[in-house]
């Protein structure tokens, strides 16, 4: 049930969990609840599967290029030690967030990642961070990083166009703070993982080379000026994106990780994260 999609440099195989999102994953967006989702189809323009809704924007920021990832120009100004001691660690979920979203981090933290679950054995837990406006919200963030010492956070502004640069300082995190696991879980915050049906899946599949989620394939740029997601002719000309898994939630193997993370630095930065990290970096 995979989809064997080798890349000659990175060699890295998108796999198509086609029951993920029954098994493993229920997402909650807008209050509504997703259990399964039908295959991506090739005649649709790009956006979020997961709800139906429209989004009204009054005004959307034009998205640019923006550099390759400039570690120099990046630091981490909160940095827990979550891979220190010889727990095992066969999961290092890092899970993207905002700072104004305290109340979904807690939820997170006494639902499906509290230490109380059975499925919590050899699980890393990180909440990523950028650094807020607010100077308020910073100093209340600084709190909740000193009483529950999972938050990871970088210098780079919150931004729904940074969302790329904040993937990839998750995967620079793992790089260079964490080893010894087997697979990297990036989620939104938004998402409730079933971390037991997720490790029964994959006990069975490659621990090499392997992204897994739901895979969006043959999908079209969103041409839709009216769009949180529009992508404009002058961002990117071709009439397709690359194959790519969805953001809400996706698995990688811990090989692949530094592969993806140096791909980002070379190849200039997509809006699009999940497009940007899972489709074009994996393709370099």
């Amino acid at each position: 049930n995979s989809i064997g999609l080798r890349i000659i440099r990175l060699s890295i195989k998108i796999h198509d969990v086609k029951m993920l999102t029954f098994l493993c994953f229920f997402f909650y967006r807008n209050n509504i609840t997703i259990v399964q989702q039908r295959r991506a189809s090739s005649s649709r323009h790009w956006e979020p599967q997961t709800s139906k809704r429209k989004i009204s924007i009054p005004s959307v920021p034009k998205a640019r290029w923006q550099p390759p990832y400039d570690k120099s120009r990046y630091r981490f100004t909160i940095n827990p030690q979550l891979c220190s001691g010889k727990a095992g660690r066969s999961f290092l979920v890092l899970v993207q967030s905002a700072s104004r979203n305290t109340e979904r981090r807690n939820a997170i933290r006494d639902t499906w990642a509290s230490p109380t679950k059975d499925s919590f054995s050899g699980i890393r837990l990180g909440f990523v961070l950028g650094t807020p406006r607010k100077a308020s919200l910073n100093d209340k963030v600084l709190r909740e990083a000193d009483k529950y010492r999972d938050i990871i956070m970088s210098n780079f502004t919150e931004s729904y166009y940074n969302l790329s640069l904040s993937t990839v300082t998750l995967l620079r995190w793992a790089v260079e703070n964490c080893a010894g696991y087997d697979y990297l879980v990036k989620a939104d915050d938004d998402a409730f993982l079933n971390l037991t049906a997720l490790r029964r899946y994959l006990s069975d599949k490659p621990k090499k080379n392997s992204i897994f989620g739901y895979l969006m394939r043959g999908y079209r740029p969103n041409r839709q000026p009216e769009s949180k997601w529009y992508t404009p002719q002058d961002l990117y000309n071709k009439s397709r994106l690359p194959d790519f898994v969805s953001g809400f939630a996706y698995v990688i193997t811990a090989d692949a990780v530094p592969q993806l993370y140096a791909a980002a630095k070379d190849i200039p930065m997509f809006p699009l994260e999940d497009v940007y990290v899972t489709g074009m970096c994996r393709e370099r």
